[in-house]
């Protein structure tokens, strides 16, 4: 869940400087004060305020050192930065003729204090005219400004770019001052409604980003990194990611448990400031991310944001306390995230540049991983899409025998003309009757074709489909057969990368199949109570399922016949009785806890309503041990199919789904 990474720290000759740097000194324990002390440092150019910090923090590290042992420190301390910072971009960035370039936005707002300066980094050949980019909004620390972008981020940036570890994009770091990215208490200043409400949508509109969010990610440093993880855990809907470097967040839920140790670096004025005076603790508390994350674990869990923040073991502030409990609420949580301790880093060191790094590595393997998922959806609804109108094209011909064999790939779960409960048709000659039954019934009802008005067709990890068709019977004079409009929902599968079906002789080519159809009228429709219903019946099943009730499950919660498509080893199969499927599962469970399982955990439960009596859940668990961590694979994506009956929600279709390959760090 975390490691323990070295701290790198390098020295190159500094030229130029002279500071007055306030030595802390020790009077007794616990007590301080500042003696001025002189040092003269030769510099080649003007050190930036991140420098300076970093100089006068060494210097309090100093204690009983000689004074020239303290100014050697320093040096390799700063010029270890200025190495790793600033000649990084000139090194490592391929000569293309083109290069990256900075703008500047000035924005005026009624919501924050203005002028607000945005810097904006955009990339090498960035034209908005035949691309939509990605952003990255990245948020400084306190006492920086939109310059961290130009001198500290670019660099970074740049040097990520031509290693190819990170997918170009548009970078901004807009100017808050020490706002914490808030909306203050009283009201007159509202940061974090400016950056939701009119930041990112003048971004995208200027130049032509992606406007969903899968196409917009979040980040800072420190107070930056605070603002970050309290934005998106309170909004996980509008961001793909995050990733904060050292977050400034106390390791408290409650204001008032805030010690003397994790506020020395924020004064009272500060806290007054911006959360009322006096403080409003619960104000406080509802602003707070580990709290934000405690209170809304599950929203967090479900949503498949994807979540990244480190922190120093020896940073100078105490940040790693607050980085070790969220950490650990997170953990408890279920919430899928990457957490690390930095062994031997500081709050502002020579560490930051291979930190900020690390951070862009993880933002683009998430970016990666979304171009291979959009790549691959692309591709497959093409595919599918030609697969289901030519499925409609054999069904007008009334060809049973080919449908059997080339559109469904058996067994397969079919409406049952006439019957609530489907049928479950396990061979194709079954289904090929299944088809001559359906066509039979129709015509008797006058059917002379069927006709398509809506076709949504959404494609799950790297062997599934979903499709999604809203079509109308008509006889011949060309009026509709009531209901006048219906809803089919069918379940596909590939196995052009998993021979593992191929098991019937009579298939050489499986290409993509259908595995399940639900039907339903399209005249209901679905309400918010609904979805609602839906997720307490996908909550319950997990319980049942951690509490190894296979009875309970196999008649309160499953409906049969059931189909089930597993991991592996597992190829579909229809159950036809609740006993069947209790077996089933009492054998699967019994398997999991002979290998040390424990429990299920979930994460990024996402609802689809098809109908006012159909909804699909795609979610990803984890098979946890006593410990908490996951027996291999860490991850297992599913798609759950759910009916109404009158004795609730019941589970019609369980499909496991390969997981997409994410092509390496170069």
């Amino acid at each position: 869940m975390y490691y323990r990474a070295a701290a790198e720290r390098s020295a190159a000759p500094l030229l130029l400087r002279v500071l007055l740097v306030p030595l802390p000194k020790r009077d007794g324990p616990g007590n301080w004060f500042l003696a001025p002390v002189s040092s003269t440092l030769i510099a080649s150019r003007e050190p930036s305020p991140l420098q300076e910090t970093l100089i006068m923090q060494t210097f309090r590290n100093c204690h009983g050192r000689p004074a020239m042992s303290c100014l050697t420190m320093t040096l390799a301390l700063v010029t270890g930065w200025t190495k790793n910072a600033s000649s990084v971009s000139a090194a490592e960035l391929p000569d293309t003729g083109q290069v990256s370039q900075v703008k500047s936005l000035i924005l005026h707002s009624q919501l924050v204090p203005g002028p607000v300066k945005v810097a904006v980094l955009l990339p090498p050949g960035f034209d908005p005219q035949t691309q939509s980019h990605k952003l990255l909004l990245w948020l400084h620390g306190g006492g920086g400004s939109s310059a961290y972008l130009k001198r500290e981020l670019r660099p970074v940036v740049e040097a990520a770019w031509a290693r190819g570890t990170l997918p170009r994009l548009v970078v901004a770091v807009p100017s808050a001052r020490r706002s914490f990215y808030m909306d203050y208490r009283d009201g007159s200043q509202k940061w974090e409604t400016w950056i939701l409400r009119e930041l990112l949508p003048r971004l995208r509109e200027q130049y032509n980003l992606r406007q969903d969010p899968a196409g917009t990610f979040i980040g800072g440093y420190s107070m930056g990194g605070m603002g970050s993880l309290r934005i998106v855990f309170k909004h996980p809907d509008r961001f793909a990611a995050v990733a904060a470097i050292a977050p400034a967040i106390e390791p408290v839920f409650a204001f008032e448990h805030i010690t003397p140790f994790d506020r020395a670096y924020r004064n009272n004025g500060i806290y007054e400031t911006i959360y009322g005076d006096p403080v409003d603790r619960g104000y406080w508390q509802v602003n707070h991310p580990p709290a934000i994350a405690r209170d809304r674990i599950q929203i967090l869990a479900d949503s498949g944001l994807k979540i990244y923040f480190e922190v120093g073991d020896a940073d100078s502030l105490g940040l790693y306390r607050g980085g070790e409990f969220l950490h650990h609420i997170l953990l408890k949580g279920n919430v899928r995230h990457e957490y690390r301790l930095v062994h031997g880093a500081d709050h502002e060191d020579a560490t930051l540049p291979s930190r900020l790094t690390d951070a862009m590595r993880f933002l683009g393997r998430t970016i990666r991983s979304q171009n291979a998922e959009e790549s691959w959806q692309a591709q497959a609804r093409v595919q599918v899409t030609a697969h289901m109108r030519r499925y409609l094209q054999l069904f007008n011909q009334q060809q049973p025998d080919v449908i059997a064999r080339e559109i469904y790939g058996a067994p397969v779960l079919l409406p049952a003309p006439g019957e609530e409960v489907p049928a479950l048709a396990l061979t194709t000659p079954s289904v090929r009757e299944r088809m001559i039954e359906l066509f039979r019934v129709a015509k008797s009802n006058g059917w002379k074709r069927s006709v398509v008005h809506e076709m949504r067709t959404e494609v799950a990890g790297a062997d599934m489909a979903f499709v999604t068709m809203t079509y109308s019977r008509l006889r011949a004079a060309g009026e509709a057969i009531p209901p006048i409009r219906r809803i089919a929902h069918y379940v596909l599968a590939t196995t052009n990368t998993d021979p593992r079906y191929l098991s019937a002789k009579d298939r050489t080519d499986w290409g993509w199949r259908i595995l399940s159809v639900a039907s339903q009228p399209a005249a209901h429709v679905p309400t918010p109570q609904a979805i609602a219903e839906v997720k307490r019946a996908m909550h319950g099943y997990l319980q049942l399922l951690n509490a190894k009730e296979p009875h309970k499950i196999a008649e309160e919660v499953y409906q049969t016949p059931l189909m089930i498509r597993g991991l592996q080893d597992d190829a579909p199969r229809g159950l036809l009785t609740a006993a069947a499927a209790q077996t089933r599962l009492a054998g699967i469970l019994h398997a999991l806890t002979q290998k040390g399982w424990h429990k299920f955990a979930s994460h990024g439960m996402r609802v689809h309503m098809i109908a006012a009596g159909l909804a699909r859940i795609e979610m990803s668990s984890s098979r946890l041990l006593k410990d908490g961590t996951a027996m291999p694979p860490a991850h297992t994506p599913f798609s759950y199919l759910w009916v109404k009956r009158n004795s609730g929600w019941r589970l019609v279709g369980v499909f496991g789904h390969a997981r997409l390959t994410v092509p390496a760090d170069p």
